[in-house]
């Protein structure tokens, strides 16, 4: 019997199934799409449009239709676009296919995308074979591609004049070269792409050795070679155009029955798409299927999870040099030379891997597995299969490129510089690096570095092209890697020339650690370094004490207690360090004592107002000496293991000091958020700096339904999904009752422990504001044109959404004195002894039910305070008096100035100004 993920009724399963009905194409939506392309279909058909012709290298006639020409070729290279076919007109279509393209394009809601697939007629006339539109050697040089150009203007030209509706050029695929047309009318769309069938051209034209593209051409007098180099994705896109109908309709043919299979594909479309692995495109992946079905690996007739994973196994194992057809395993498959895996279509003309690259085969290695290991995990489905990855977030560190457009002008020449990048790096910084990717930032939107498609309107000019384009190249340490330095070969060893010859001219490891990253940092460093002030604070070393349980303590609480005090005189007299620990003991025999106070008062049927006193101090005690003790060990053993943790913890408590949340963000609080992105191993990776930690943090926060989920934290590794599945039942019974954020642990299984109090919904609001705000400024920092000073902007403190700001007294702030300031002059030292803390206990004591009060615990110079908002316009009532007044209309509202007066009476020498952010002149100012 199947088991995990294969079982077809497994929660994973069914959480999948749920996500998929989810973005379902909308029946009624189809129909009218599909009604829409015969519109367009018959409008071709008939046409007979007058002006359609002239030389194809000229191109007036087009600005009489008011359509522009798609492709961006500038007058030097339209000349050299040799051919004995120069003229050309429009010809009614060969033959036009309505494909559902809804199964190749994968999106996050439920759109219906329709393919026209016109093949234009290349002859004079069917008796009389000659060619009218392409020469046999059109190929060469973008030829096709202008002359595809120029039908698809027609095209647009026929349809403006009879179809409702907008049409614009879009290009994808990553081509400027292949734009195809879209009609829009409302909310429907169809997208018209030209091909010409295959009949023109040998198949040896497609070959990835072979160029297609002369230099000379390509660059003009920059060229430094006659010779074609080979341009094997112009190549790949160009096969893809002539063979699309036939490919497309065979893709459809071979899974239009097959609605599991359907399901796999589209779920692994969206892995593919939320891991962000380029070259699994939906091409290959539903390519990839058809043949794992030709050779019995997967089974149309089983659930759709047993062909996902069968699907991820495959690719997780096979091999670079991997030669297949989607017919199956035939002998005499000749593989490329250039691409690592090689799928041949039907016809054996398109290599439908052809996206995939050596570097691009290791993430897909690495991912599979990855995704393999959690499938199943009910947690993991919707981040698996739905929840997109920004480029930014995948790596640790990331270098920022300048590159001249002429590199970047086709895929094919930034493939070949990025080879040639790739050996570079493997020889400097092999043993460093684990796996990287590239991406070019003007090519992605600054928010979410998503891949846009270039469109515009068919009667508008395409947009130019910029001068120079700038990479992001992102990567990830390797975890072998625990040296900061690069050994060279001995002095006497052959290796020594290569070497040196390697390193001349650069900057040798040996001389400079590995240089710190635009928007990262190194293992070892810290974002944001500790300032060098010593505080006058003095704080104490916390210690907890165990003594075990023992019948010998007796059953008398105050004899225990005594006994207790006894044993702390006695530790006493055995320290002598200067440092101070401040000791409290726990007594197991006290902890079964209240236990079985609280058993004892519920079996004698003690009334509830009777029980919760006893069992609020059981909480309490259970809380500090066993839930806080074992925490405490878990996080401990996080911090040894992973000391990207401790540097994580260190940014976020500095972050969220320099944010003035310090009085509403619990320590344990904190540090469960960050031990959450080193406990889920099956989700991603392992942190492996501080820097990439903090960003996973901040995307949590941000990301996470806080209203609708928990947030569970297995440090021991030990919940499966059923346990997984009664914790959410139980929060989503208890919903109500429960705090804004609930963070579930093994020590806390119902998530309240040490969110119970704070933060509230407001702060919680606040949090994530910030933190969208703060990763905002990250990810600009990353693929931004000028570096951004990141460790000024996260510890610069802003009071500007403050009612009110209270400037301290610094000599009086403990924590903001220097060392060797002024000595304490009393006759004993005082410890744990924070002012400023004080003072905000006491203002939250007095006036906390009407304001906010935000500081920066560890560099306390200033105090905000917000009136809360939902505190004005109350009905008049006995318990809300204090701290309001009544207003023009009888309703209570914050007596401002009351409570402000109260602070200053209660701040004493503490307080030097009070003023509202904003203004330029002080409200008020108290001298020292």
């Amino acid at each position: 019997m199947d088991t995990g993920p294969e079982t077809s009724g497994s929660a994973f399963v069914l959480q999948c199934e749920q996500l998929l009905e989810e973005t379902r194409v909308d029946k009624e939506k189809r129909k009218k799409v599909i009604g829409l392309a015969n519109q367009i279909v018959k409008a071709l058909n008939s046409a007979k449009p007058k002006g359609h012709k002239g030389n194809y290298k000229e191109r007036i006639w087009l600005k009489k239709l008011g359509v522009s020409f798609p492709l961006l070729l500038n007058d030097e290279q339209i000349e050299k676009q040799l051919t004995t076919v120069e003229e050309y007109s429009w010809m009614k279509p060969e033959k036009i296919d309505i494909i559902d393209d809804s199964t190749i394009r994968v999106e996050d809601v439920n759109e219906v995308f329709v393919r026209l697939v016109v093949t234009m007629d290349k002859l004079l006339s069917s008796l009389l074979p000659v060619l009218k539109l392409l020469d046999t050697r059109d190929f060469l040089n973008g030829i096709y591609h202008t002359k595809r150009a120029l039908v698809l203007c027609s095209t647009a030209a026929i349809i403006k004049s009879t179809v409702k509706g907008e049409l614009s050029f879009v290009c994808e695929r990553g081509d400027s070269l292949l734009p195809i047309l879209r009609v829009s009318n409302g909310d429907l769309s169809v997208d018209i792409s030209i091909t010409s069938g295959p009949e023109w051209i040998k198949s040896v034209r497609f070959t990835p050795a072979i160029g297609n593209i002369r230099p000379s051409w390509a660059h003009g007098e920059k060229a430094q070679s006659k010779d074609s180099s080979p341009s094997p994705h112009l190549n790949q896109l160009l096969a893809l155009s002539i063979h699309e109908s036939s490919l497309l309709l065979s893709i459809q043919s071979r899974l239009i029955h097959k609605p599991k299979l359907q399901d796999a594909v589209f779920l692994l479309q969206k892995w593919a798409k939320t891991r962000r692995l380029r070259g699994l495109t939906p091409l290959f992946i539903r390519g990839w299927m058809i043949y794992l079905l030709s050779v019995g690996k997967v089974n149309e007739k089983k659930n759709m999870m047993t062909s996902v994973t069968s699907f991820l196994q495959s690719i997780a194992n096979v091999v670079s040099g991997t030669v297949v057809s989607v017919d199956g395993e035939k002998e005499g498959l000749s593989g490329s030379t250039i691409c690592p895996i090689t799928l041949w279509d039907e016809s054996g003309n398109v290599n439908m891997a052809g996206d995939i690259t050596e570097r691009e085969l290791e993430r897909i290695h690495v991912e599979s597995t990855r995704t393999l290991a959690c499938l199943g995990d009910l947690s993991t489905a919707s981040f698996l299969f739905f929840d997109r990855i920004s480029f930014i977030r995948i790596f640790d560190h990331y270098i920022q490129l300048s590159v001249s457009s002429s590199v970047l002008s086709s895929i094919d020449l930034l493939n070949s510089f990025i080879r040639i990048l790739s050996s570079q790096i493997e020889k400097g910084m092999g043993e460093r690096i684990e796996y990287w990717d590239v991406a070019v930032i003007d090519d992605f939107d600054e928010n979410e570095m998503e891949c846009m498609v270039e469109e515009w309107s068919v009667s508008s000019e395409r947009p130019k092209e910029k001068k120079e384009y700038r990479i992001l190249l992102g990567f990830n340490p390797s975890q072998q890697w625990s040296s900061p330095l690069t050994m060279g070969p001995m002095a006497n060893s052959p290796e020594v020339a290569s070497y040196s010859s390697f390193w001349k001219g650069k900057a040798h490891p040996d001389d400079c650690v590995f240089a710190e990253t635009r928007g990262g940092v190194l293992k070892g460093s810290s974002l944001i370094p500790l300032d060098n002030r010593l505080p006058v604070y003095k704080p104490s070393v916390y210690v907890q004490m165990k003594l075990e349980h023992s019948g010998k303590w007796g059953e008398d609480e105050k004899a225990i207690e005594a006994l207790t005090a006894a044993f702390y005189i006695k530790l006493v007299e055995g320290l002598k360090d200067e440092v101070v620990f401040r000791v409290e003991i726990m007594n197991g025999k006290m902890h079964a004592m209240l236990r079985k106070r609280v058993e004892t008062l519920k079996n004698a049927g003690a009334s509830r107002g009777n029980i919760q006193p006893a069992q609020h101090t059981l909480e309490l005690f259970e809380t500090k000496f066993v839930r806080e003790q074992q925490l405490c060990s878990s996080l401990g053993g996080l911090a040894t293991a992973y000391p990207a943790y401790s540097e994580c913890v260190l940014m976020m408590k500095r972050w969220i000091g320099t944010n003035h949340l310090s009085p509403f963000i619990n320590d344990f609080t904190m540090e469960l958020l960050v031990a959450s992105q080193f406990t889920e191993k099956t989700k991603k990776s392992i942190p492996k700096s501080g820097w990439n930690a903090f960003t996973r943090v901040l995307n949590l926060i941000t990301s996470h339904n806080w209203a609708l989920k928990p947030l569970i934290v297995d440090l021991m590794s030990e919940w499966n999904d059923e346990k997984r599945a009664r914790i959410e039942s139980s929060f989503l019974s208890l919903r109500p009752v429960l705090p804004p954020m609930v963070i579930v642990c093994n020590e806390d299984e119902k998530g309240c422990v040490w969110t119970r109090e704070k933060p509230d919904p407001v702060i919680l609001r606040r949090l994530i504001s910030l933190a969208s705000q703060t990763l905002s400024v990250l990810m600009e920092n990353v693929h931004s044109e000028k570096p951004i000073d990141v460790t000024r902007i996260l510890t610069r403190e802003s009071w500007r959404a403050y009612d009110v700001v209270l400037d301290l007294v610094t000599p009086l702030v403990s924590r903001l004195c220097k060392a060797g300031g002024r000595p304490w002059k009393g006759s004993m030292a005082v410890i744990d002894w924070d002012p400023v803390e004080g003072f905000v206990d006491e203002m939250n004591a007095h006036f906390g039910h009407v304001a906010y009060f935000f500081f920066n615990r560890y560099r306390p110079a200033s105090i905000g305070v917000k009136f809360k908002p939902h505190e004005d316009g109350l009905a008049v009532s006995l318990t809300r008096c204090g701290g309001h007044k009544r207003d023009s209309n009888g309703r209570l509202i914050v007596n401002r100035e009351e409570v402000m007066e109260g602070i200053k009476i209660m701040a004493g020498p503490l307080l030097a100004k009070t003023f509202i952010p904003g203004l330029k002149e002080k409200l008020e100012k108290i001298e020292d």
